[in-house]
């Protein structure tokens, strides 16, 4: 926040960024709880839990890349802000390479989001077919791309370095499961 009030004029920007860090925590605590062999089915909770942590990470990740525009109304995506931004072409040929090249996984989120989860799908439903999966490090690399076309829309818009996936998230994610651990030894 204290960013935009210095920044009112890029706000919109500075907005992004904050939501593409909360996708980054968000996923992270999906991809550190899920996989987090000492809580598997450590309570009737956990597979509840895990459904809700990874849609709602999902979920993040697929409005960055929602159409720009749906009816009257602007979504908030990585291409609507580009499109605000003046002498923009540079800007958007990374964005189309990053969604290119980030493609799979993207796709893979938003099929996830557009089948089970903002809808339920009936045909593939009944048919039982898995969504939100990726190729091993496809989320790795998304991330790290993901920060680096975020960190040149700063630049160009005028900002200082986007800041680095804060790193107090993934203490704070061992600390929770570290909680959990220990309240299922008790």
């Amino acid at each position: 926040m204290e960013l935009i009030h210095k920044y009112p004029d890029k706000a919109e920007l500075i907005q992004l960024g904050d939501h593409c860090i909360w996708c980054w925590e968000c996923f992270n605590f999906s991809a550190q709880y899920c996989n987090e062999k000492k809580l598997e089915n450590w309570h009737e909770i956990d597979n509840m839990l895990t459904i809700i942590l990874k849609e709602y990470s999902f979920l993040q990740i697929s409005k960055l890349h929602d159409q720009e525009k749906i009816g009257d109304f602007n979504n908030h995506t990585i291409k609507y802000v580009i499109n605000k931004m003046p002498d923009n072409k540079l800007l958007l040929a990374a964005f189309e390479k990053f969604r290119k090249d980030n493609w799979p996984f993207i796709k893979s989120m938003k099929h996830a989001r557009n089948k089970t989860i903002a809808h339920n799908d009936a045909s593939d439903n009944q048919l039982g077919i898995r969504f939100g999966t990726f190729e091993y490090g496809e989320d790795i690399k998304y991330f790290n791309e993901l920060h680096q076309l975020i960190d040149q829309m700063y630049k160009h818009g005028g900002l200082s370095l986007f800041s680095e996936w804060p790193e107090h998230t993934t203490q704070d994610i061992k600390s929770f499961i570290n909680i959990i651990v220990g309240v299922k030894s008790c």
